[in-house]
Parts: structure tokens; C-alpha cells; sequence
């Protein structure tokens, strides 16, 4: 078997046979998980293939992490008012009807106790006269409390329709700006998480893009290093196969003739 010389590694014999077929060798080196080398040219080098360059001199791909997206975060909104309308009160028109009625009611009086404190000579005339005030009395007690609650509640009525257009008015402010506050903090809120949604995208996108170029970084270096691992290979195996020839040369000096 051929030796190499002491601080030998490769004679010129050898390199001379690489370098006349190294193009095929070295030419067609597969980029697979299972690469194989192809040799077709001088040398005999025939198809073969490394099992020992299998998947796992690639890097695997990790994708970044999957974060959640900004959770929506309604708006603390405000109470809209509640309308209770005027109540018509009866009680205040009686109240307001005897008040209007008052001075009336003392002027009747007044005219009975004239007539009876007047002295008759003629009883009868005294008696008749008691009589027909009285009667003037009642009618007049009817026409004055009537006027006066038809007046009682035409004050009324005016007194109840100011309120409560007062109040209506003052209901409908409130209303308008509690409901441009409520309005105004839920476009606060869309814009907020708009704005958070946008930059986690962003950030997704980025992150993606970072994982990437970093996965394709190794890869290329592993591409590199697998690239270089199949060609020493199949420059080992040349030199293998020169060593068999040479061995078999001087075993067979026809052989080589």
C-alpha cells in the first residue's frame, strides 16, 4: 500500500489526479438534507452519496412569539339624565282659588253684618231684608269663588307651562352635552386602540421580518459549511480511491501499464 512520506499529506502524484477530474467532483455538490456528490469525469469517480449531512446541519426556523393583540378598553361614559316631567297639581289651584277668593268672600261677609247690625223699627222689614241678603250672599259666595278658580287656574296653567318648559329645556342641555362627552370619550377609546393596534402590527410585521433575515443569516452559513463538509468529503474519497489505485498498481504493475 502506498505510504505518504514523513510530513506528507498529499503527494504530487495525488494532486495531480484530483486536480484532472476535481471539476466533476467538486462541480455538482447537492444542496439537500442528503446531499450527494457526482463524479463522472477521469478517476472513475462514480454517484454516491452522504448520509452523514442529514437535516439536522439546518438551522430550524423559530418564528417570533405570537403576542396578543391590545385588548379594546371601553370608556368610562357618563350617566344620561333622567326626564321626569311637571306634575299637574289640583291642590295647589284650590289653594291658589281660595287665596283669589279671599277678598271676595270678606266683602260678602261685610254686607251681613251691615244688615245684621241695622235696627228695624218694623221687625219684618228687618227679617225680609236679613233674608234677601242672605240670598245675595249664596250667589254672590258662587260667582266669587267661581271667578276666582277660573283665575286660579289660568295662573295656574301660565305658572305650569314655564316650569315645565324650563325644565324640558334644562333636560335637553344636559342631555346634548352628556352625550357629546360620551360620544367625544368613545372616539378617545377608538383612537387609542387604533393607535395600539397599528403599532402591534408594526411590531409583528418587524418581528417577522428580524426572524427572518436572522434565520437566513444562519442558513447561509450552514449552506456554507454543508457546502464545504461534501467536497472535503469527495476530496477524501478521491484520495481514498487513489490510494486503492496505487496500492493496486504496485500490487499489479500490468495494471497500471
Amino acid at each position: 500500500m502506498y505510504q505518504l512520506k514523513p510530513g506528507e499529506k498529499y503527494n504530487q502524484s495525488y494532486l495531480d489526479y484530483v486536480n484532472s477530474g476535481k471539476d466533476d467532483w467538486f462541480g455538482e455538490v447537492a444542496s439537500g438534507p442528503e446531499s450527494s456528490y457526482i463524479s463522472s469525469g477521469s478517476g472513475g469517480i462514480s454517484t454516491g452519496s452522504s448520509n452523514a449531512f442529514t437535516g439536522s446541519d439546518y438551522p430550524v426556523f423559530n418564528p417570533p412569539e405570537n403576542k396578543p393583540a391590545p385588548p379594546y378598553v371601553g370608556s368610562s361614559f357618563r350617566e344620561m339624565p333622567t326626564y321626569t316631567p311637571s306634575s299637574w297639581d289640583d291642590n295647589a289651584i284650590t289653594r291658589l282659588t281660595q287665596k283669589k277668593a279671599m277678598p271676595g268672600i270678606r266683602e260678602l261677609r261685610s254686607q251681613i253684618n251691615r244688615v245684621t247690625g241695622k235696627r228695624y223699627d218694623n221687625p219684618n222689614v228687618g227679617r225680609i231684608t236679613l233674608r234677601d241678603a242672605l240670598q245675595g250672599y249664596g250667589s254672590g259666595l258662587s260667582s266669587v269663588i267661581s271667578g276666582a278658580g277660573t283665575a286660579a287656574i289660568g295662573e295656574y296653567a301660565t305658572k305650569f307651562g314655564r316650569e315645565a318648559e324650563e325644565r324640558r329645556s334644562a333636560y335637553t342641555s344636559e342631555a346634548a352635552k352628556t352625550g357629546a362627552y360620551n360620544e367625544y370619550a368613545r372616539d378617545i377609546a377608538k383612537t387609542g386602540y387604533g393607535g395600539a393596534m397599528d403599532e402591534w402590527k408594526t411590531n409583528r410585521i418587524s418581528d417577522m421580518e428580524t426572524a427572518k433575515m436572522n434565520y437566513g443569516t444562519v442558513a447561509d452559513i450552514a449552506k456554507e459549511s454543508r457546502t464545504y463538509k461534501l467536497q472535503q468529503k469527495a476530496f477524501e474519497d478521491a484520495w481514498a480511491r487513489w490510494k486503492r489505485q496505487q496500492e493496486e498498481k504496485r500490487l499489479n504493475p500490468k495494471w497500471g501499464a
